[in-house]
């Protein structure tokens, strides 16, 4: 069996990194190879690698299990040695984890300039087909982004988002599968004031007028497009006892008196 749960041990001090693998020899390789490279998720472990050297580090196996039982095995044996070079509290967990400056700067490094390959999506893809989160996973991502709050983009960040989106093309399958995510969906009042807040004194605001450029591109988009009866009727309904703008109704008393 090559599943089970393992220590790297400091001969120095005793210190430990306890984990668990499915095939526990190409995990330590793993370590191994991050810890040379000065690029390891636990900064405890690479200070101990850098400071005493590969020779201080003592590989073990604790015990063998079957890979369905590795985490909750995982979990006990960190319970009870208490390993100092752990940096999350739980097995298998991010939670409580805090990143240094020096490691956020590394892994931008590391992933600057590089592409997934087509095979690499599709495999992605694929394992994400279908996939449903356990009330437990669901319960620990929420905790984990309690309390968050997210920072405001960059103007590099925004340039960078329309550069990657500018010329996407949803496939029909996709907005379908859309619709049906938001149909029935009612916003927060919360929501809807935040969205309020947003549009207001952008291209909405009433008696705006928009570029000749726009206006090409709006009329370009619509054209030869054709709306169904039930759209028709949507909009027939929406607009229904709702007050004019000064602005529309100027221009609907101008194309009458032509």
């Amino acid at each position: 069996m090559n599943s089970g749960i393992y220590t790297i041990t400091n001969k120095m001090n005793g210190h430990r990194y306890v984990g668990s693998a499915v095939n526990i020899r190409d995990r330590w390789a793993g370590h191994r190879s991050d810890l040379k490279k000065d690029s390891h998720h636990s900064r405890y472990l690479q200070r101990a690698w850098n400071k005493y050297g590969e020779d201080a580090l003592l590989f073990e196996i604790l015990e063998e299990w079957e890979p369905e039982f590795l985490i909750s095995m995982e979990q006990w044996w960190m319970n009870m040695l208490c390993p100092e070079y752990n940096i999350a509290p739980v097995a298998s967990s991010s939670l409580g984890i805090k990143r240094t400056d020096e490691y956020i700067s590394k892994m931008k490094a590391r992933m600057k300039g590089s592409k997934l390959t087509d095979e690499h999506r599709a495999n992605i893809g694929a394992a994400h087909m279908g996939s449903k989160r356990s009330d437990e996973a669901r319960a620990n991502m929420s905790l984990a982004q309690r309390g968050r709050k997210c920072k405001p983009l960059t103007e590099e960040h925004k340039r960078n988002i329309s550069a990657a989106l500018k010329g996407r093309k949803l496939s029909d399958e996709h907005k379908a599968k859309l619709r049906i995510a938001h149909t029935g969906k009612k916003l927060s009042k919360e929501h809807c004031a935040k969205i309020g807040v947003a549009k207001k004194g952008n291209q909405y605001r009433l008696g705006h007028k928009h570029s000749d450029e726009t206006k090409a591109k709006i009329s370009a988009t619509q054209k030869g497009e054709k709306k169904s009866e039930k759209h028709r009727a949507n909009i027939s309904a929406a607009q229904k006892g709702k007050p004019w703008s000064p602005a529309r109704r100027a221009a609907q008393e101008a194309k009458c008196s032509l």
